[in-house]
């Protein structure tokens, strides 16, 4: 932490801007990731065909996103049946509506799915033809497996998002309040109630860290990211407490 104001009434310490910034960078890079999975992946597409002759029809398709957002829309003329297609790698391709017509084979629209949601629509398509219906409306729907991966990215934005607000430790002497911020977090306790500041070691393999805690006369216990130096900066402006080193007797 950084030391913001050091005056005789108020001891400030907030997180670095470059923490703030990189967690920023970092939660909006994951919102962008998200957004575009949701592009790609919650899609809809809207069809409404009307017969032209006996044994064609004229087909709108729309694809929206997330039912509502038009993205694309495609015009089909003397479409006379639909059929399951396949694209991308031959070894795992991805199944997909196509729409065949005296030109040939065309896609439905860049909505790729799983093969019984492809062959289930083919089939609820070719029933409305062969039913002699003058005119009918479907919907196809995005594939399910995709759709449990969408929160994720959101999750993981919202959650930088947090770690990115600045975490902050005011002692303001005016008021004898002393206020914790982490994320959305606020703890506040009076200053006669700090009991205790509890500095310890804890070794590891990249070396030795210091680990700094603080009491209240109630118990409870709350750690501060600061270093040992700034843990004795504190003590000076909580009179009622007792700064405990490593390798001291607590009191």
């Amino acid at each position: 932490m950084d030391i913001v104001e050091a005056s005789p009434q108020r001891l400030l310490l907030r997180t670095s801007s470059r923490t703030v910034v990189w967690g920023t960078l970092a939660a909006a890079a994951m919102l962008f990731i998200g957004c575009l999975i949701a592009f790609l992946v919650a899609r809809t597409v809207s069809v409404r065909c009307e017969r032209r002759a006996p044994d064609a029809l004229a087909c709108d398709a729309t694809e929206r996103w997330l039912g509502f957002v038009p993205v694309r829309s495609r015009h089909f003329e003397g479409v006379r049946r639909a059929a399951s297609g396949y694209t991308g790698d031959p070894s795992d391709p991805s199944c997909r509506v196509e729409l065949e017509t005296a030109s040939g084979h065309h896609p439905l629209s860049s909505l790729t799915s799983a093969e019984w949601q492809t062959r289930a629509f083919v089939r609820r398509f070719n029933e409305s033809i062969a039913g002699g219906r003058n005119a009918a409306a479907f919907t196809q729907w995005p594939d399910p497996l995709g759709l449990p991966v969408l929160p994720v990215p959101f999750v993981i934005a919202a959650f930088l998002f947090l770690l990115a607000r600045p975490r902050s430790i005011d002692i303001d002497a005016r008021r004898s309040v002393l206020t914790i911020r982490a994320g959305l977090a606020r703890t506040r306790w009076p200053l006669r109630e700090i009991a205790e500041i509890l500095v310890e070691q804890k070794g590891g393999e990249s070396g030795t860290t210091a680990r700094v805690f603080l009491r209240t006369t109630r118990g409870n216990t709350a750690a501060l990211p600061v270093t040992q130096e700034q843990a004795a900066l504190i003590k000076n402006y909580l009179p009622a407490a007792v700064l405990t080193l490593p390798g001291q007797a607590r009191p």
